[in-house]
């Protein structure tokens, strides 16, 4: 994990963190603009420390589950090892501010990083160029495919989307969508 730090709260806090009580284990890119409400609804608001954008993810995590990135507001991408349920959560921001690019091979291996090179430099990741990907971006702008990258096995987990490893299996789904409001005819 390499840290970039910004917000003073990022300061203090050393990622991964792991929750001793349960064993799970977060990494993030994180920088959430609901702090105060995540303390309040968490009852954190009196902890007498600073506690970081990743550990307010992970209690998220312990409180909501796999529906606890509804609860969060800001640029994230995060993910979560649960010993307990020997499983994989990862989730990322609903605009994608954050990259999450991850590999995983036959439920053997899964690497993840906010920067596709980083993973390059993993030894079970293969590099090769993707040239369909190139096509797509010099072409569409990423406008079709929202998962691919520029690298084979390499993908990239779309904004608003969630992913779970569990029992060897890999699914994600999306966890929120844009709703447009009616639209309010007002009189002349």
């Amino acid at each position: 994990h390499s840290l970039l730090a910004t917000t003073p709260e990022a300061l203090v806090e050393t990622l991964p963190l792991r929750h001793a009580p349960t064993g799970c284990v977060i990494t993030a890119d994180v920088r959430l603009d609901n702090r105060e409400d995540l303390l309040a609804k968490l009852d954190l608001e009196q902890a007498g420390r600073v506690i970081g954008d990743g550990e307010l993810i992970m209690q998220a995590y312990l409180r909501w589950g796999t529906d606890c990135p509804l609860h969060l507001l800001g640029d994230f991408a995060f993910v979560i090892w649960d010993p307990r349920h020997r499983r994989i959560f990862a989730a990322r921001d609903k605009v994608g501010m954050k990259q999450l690019i991850y590999h995983n091979k036959d439920g053997k291996v899964f690497a993840c990083a906010s920067d596709a090179m980083a993973l390059l430099r993993h030894p079970d990741v293969p590099r090769r160029i993707n040239e369909a990907r190139i096509a797509d971006a010099i072409e569409g702008f990423e406008a079709i495919d929202l998962t691919s990258t520029f690298f084979c096995d390499l993908f990239r987990l779309p904004p608003a989307h969630g992913l779970l490893i569990e029992n060897g299996a890999m699914r994600s789904w999306r966890y929120w969508q844009l709703t447009p409001t009616s639209v309010v005819h007002r009189a002349n």
